[in-house]
């Protein structure tokens, strides 16, 4: 029982991942003016907003498949870690920390999947619950 609710929970969680990435990252790559200007303000070129656009979208989707996954989550966890770095140099602390909470779901997804397929429970779920 506990395992089939910990794969509900890992699809939830990774439906609602997958679709802010896809969501954000299509504005991106559309080149909405909000998200050009962020990138603009942070003195990137307005292609990179694209690119990291792509690579968000691409991301989203690529939770979903399993040959994929992995590939899907070390981009997306790159995208996030620079943002991260982003935010503190520029000291928007509160973009900081919502950077910092998609990064430890990215990595909760990780464990929770690489558990899930080997079979066992996840180790560091014994500290949560």
């Amino acid at each position: 029982m506990a395992r089939k609710s910990l794969k509900i929970g890992l699809m939830v969680l990774k439906l609602l991942v997958s679709a802010n990435f896809i969501m954000v990252g299509s504005l991106k790559v559309i080149g909405a003016e909000d998200a050009v200007s962020m990138f603009l303000h942070y003195g990137f070129p307005a292609w990179f907003c694209v690119a990291v656009g792509l690579g968000e979208v691409a991301g989203g989707i690529g939770l979903w498949f399993g040959k994929t996954a992995k590939f899907a989550l070390g981009a997306l966890m790159t995208i996030m870690s620079g943002a991260l770095v982003t935010h503190i140099l520029f000291k928007e602390y509160t973009g900081a920390l919502i950077v910092c909470v998609y990064l430890l779901l990215l990595i909760i997804i990780a464990f929770a999947g690489r558990s899930l397929q080997s079979g066992e429970r996840p180790a560091f779920l014994d500290r949560i619950i």
